[in-house]
């Protein structure tokens, strides 16, 4: 399991994408963030495995969330 800190965004793509811009510049697409985390701006840590993946954001690659926290 990979442990990562960053910021919430929120881009406006075909219905919305939420993503992860963590510390080390990476940009991650988002699955399974709790309904509470999803808030443009919030500070947070995140657990979980990473996979690399295209999809419609072709943001970077997937953050399969297994665990969230506040910061």
């Amino acid at each position: 399991m990979q442990k990562l800190i960053g910021t919430i965004e929120y881009e406006d793509l075909e219905g919305g994408v939420w993503m992860l811009a963590a510390e080390d510049g990476r940009r991650l697409v988002l699955n399974n963030l709790p309904e509470e985390f999803l808030k443009a701006g919030l500070k947070v840590e995140l657990s979980g495995e990473e996979e690399a993946s295209f999809g419609i954001a072709m943001m970077g690659n997937t953050f399969n969330v297994q665990a969230a926290r506040r910061l």
